[in-house]
């Protein structure tokens, strides 16, 4: 317990960074995230931390480059401009321009599950699990595959669902950071864990593996930005 709250902590003061900010986009209300892996795989600091080969690193390069393409390809024949998203575009829009993230997004990390080993999928996942936590603690215990490995009851996903709705509305209101959204998401990240039993507690320690130090990440090149839900009131599902 006490090793999940000072991770906790540790996240917090990642995602309260500038540089988290240039490396992985605002956070805001309700944000729609995909992890990306072939995104994350091909940042330098975490292809040190799997070990990839200077082969196997170009090919998920490569891969890299299409999904990029692919994407801003699928917008284009959308009629979707990215930087209209969300507050300019119409809820069908939004939607749209979600799912066509979404889809490429399943049809491109298995090929690059492919060209890693076990292990190295495996610690991939736990750094983009702590990606998730560093922006909202309670919504990344939601997401299925945490929700289903952490065995969550329908009343522990009502009380984590009203923790990250608190989370936003404090963090975040009006759509914008109050400069504060470390100490939340250390406040509500505790309450989040509170709401778990001692063996979902280990269960979450195994999901994160050993902290990643984020601060080895450097920002990026332009990107197609990730997809994100626009904030309460403005007509996207809840």
């Amino acid at each position: 317990m006490k090793h999940l709250f000072s991770v906790v902590a540790a996240l917090a003061v990642a995602s309260g960074s500038a540089l988290a900010q240039q490396q992985y986009g605002d956070v805001g209300p309700g944000q729609f995230r995909t992890d990306i892996i072939v995104d994350l795989a091909t940042n330098q600091a975490i292809r040190e931390e799997l070990s990839l080969s200077e082969e196997v690193a170009g090919k998920v390069a490569s891969l890299r480059d299409e999904y990029r393409a692919a994407v801003q390809k699928g917008y284009k024949d959308a009629g979707i401009n990215p930087a209209d998203y969300p507050v300019g575009m119409t809820i069908q829009q939004q939607r749209l321009y979600r799912e066509i993230a979404q889809k490429l997004n399943e049809e491109f990390t298995p090929k690059v599950k492919e060209l890693l080993t076990a292990d190295q999928n495996k610690r991939l996942y736990q750094i983009q699990f702590q990606d998730s936590l560093r922006n909202s603690v309670p919504r990344a215990f939601l997401r299925p595959h945490e929700a289903a490995e952490l065995k969550l009851t329908n009343e522990q996903k009502q009380k984590l669902r009203t923790l990250s709705s608190e989370f936003f509305q404090n963090a975040y209101p009006s759509g914008k950071s109050t400069g504060s959204s470390a100490k939340f998401l250390e406040e509500y990240g505790g309450k989040a864990i509170e709401v778990l039993t001692a063996e979902q507690r280990e269960t979450l320690n195994q999901l994160m593996g050993d902290l990643f130090d984020h601060s080895r990440l450097v920002p990026r090149t332009p990107r197609v930005p990730r997809p994100r839900q626009a904030p309460p009131g403005k007509g996207n599902d809840p």
